[in-house]
């Protein structure tokens, strides 16, 4: 309001000053006129009109001489000060059309912002809408104490405890971590973790299915989202990795190394670096198998790619120092040996049964004996996880 009242004196005193310069020229031409008249009757006139055809042609040629050049410069003049008009007329023209531009473009920023923060709205709000869900599913999971996971005959099971006690929420997830950690190493083959958990997951689908499912869906939303900055994606998975407890971490961390969750979910995982709060134990052979492989990119650990790259380290040295061994096996029994035949034979599931039932039978006190046998063991289970290939995510 105030911009256009002092554009409207503005254009008020230009109209001013258009008004006092034509009256300035019309008073100059009027006075050449009547001072060339003046100039002639004082210098040829007397005090009566001629009545003489020749004094009037001769005043007339007067005028002629005199004020045809004068008025000419000022029509000269005059037109120059219409196209100088003309000039600030069409520069007032551009000037308030670059205002318009202006005040468009204003307007059109204005309305993308407004539309830009109505998209960040709505996603939040879908956001926490999701952050709810996930809470829920959470106080929803519910599993009873002493439930057990088993793999007899083949056929993967849940068996559920008679009398325990019914746990919910992050209790029931715990629970869940503990039964797929016993099975793992009830199979006694941390080299094939990542094919062990396939199974328990498989047979925990109606327990753990939509709990990851909604977890994946989270980051992805995250993640795909065009209206927010990478630094702000990373803040909202802060904000929503700040939900999860310690057990739910190791859970996921475990998850993504199985087919279900190695090709998709995995690279958001990675992506928004959500296994850096992960409590990583160097002495857990789960970890030392998952962090060995690299089946995580370093990024996913964030700040705590120190602690990856430490256990990591850990176990080259560890299986460098067995493959180094020379006295790899002079010191076997006849037993011993039939299960070597078998292990140079790839028969590495038979030469395991034969050691493992061996060390069942050996005295206690034969430590040395079952030192050896656990390294022989140790690296059948390497040369077994040789002959797996790497297996594709999908």
């Amino acid at each position: 309001m105030e911009e256009e009242k002092k554009e409207n004196q503005k254009n008020k005193k230009k109209i001013q000053e258009d008004i006092f310069d034509f009256r300035l020229y019309i008073s100059l031409a009027i006075a050449v006129f009547l001072i060339s008249i003046g100039s002639f009757v004082g210098n040829f006139g007397d005090d009566k009109i001629s009545d003489s055809v020749s004094t009037w042609g001769a005043f007339g040629d007067y005028l002629g001489g005199t004020l045809n050049p004068i008025f000419a410069f000022a029509s000269f003049i005059a037109l120059l000060y219409t196209i100088n008009l003309q000039i600030k007329e069409l520069k007032a023209s551009r000037e308030e059309l670059e205002l318009t531009r202006e005040e468009l473009s204003k307007s059109a920023d204005a309305q993308k912002e407004q539309s830009n923060s109505i998209k960040i709205q709505n996603f939040e709000n879908t956001f926490f809408n999701m952050l709810d869900l996930h809470n829920k599913i959470v106080d929803n999971t519910n599993i009873y104490k002493g439930t057990s996971l088993s793999h007899a005959d083949f056929t993967p099971k849940m068996i559920k405890s008679s009398n325990g006690e019914l746990l919910k929420g992050r209790e029931a997830i715990a629970s869940l971590l503990e039964i797929i950690g016993n099975f793992t190493k009830r199979n006694n083959d941390t080299r094939k973790f990542n094919k062990s958990y396939d199974i328990a997951h498989d047979t925990c689908q109606n327990f753990i299915g939509h709990y990851f499912g909604n977890i994946y869906q989270i980051l992805k939303f995250i993640s795909e989202n065009k209206f927010i900055s990478k630094e702000e994606k990373h803040k909202y998975a802060s904000l929503f990795r700040a939900q999860f407890s310690s057990d739910e971490l190791l859970l996921l961390f475990y998850h993504c190394t199985g087919k279900i969750g190695s090709k998709k979910f995995k690279p958001l995982i990675e992506e928004f670096n959500f296994l850096e709060h992960l409590k990583l134990n160097k002495d857990d052979e789960n970890t030392q198998f998952i962090i060995y492989t690299e089946i995580y990119d370093i990024k996913a650990f964030g700040k705590n790619k120190n602690k990856v790259e430490e256990i990591k380290n850990d176990e080259k040295s560890k299986r460098k120092k067995l493959k180094e061994d020379d006295d790899y096996f002079g010191w076997l029994d006849n037993t011993v040996k039939i299960a070597k035949i078998f292990f140079d034979d790839n028969n590495y599931e038979k030469a395991e049964e034969i050691l493992n039932e061996y060390l069942s039978h050996r005295k206690r006190e034969e430590f040395t004996l079952q030192d050896k046998i656990k390294i022989l063991l140790y690296n059948i289970k390497e040369e077994k996880s040789l002959t797996i290939s790497t297996q594709e995510p999908q």
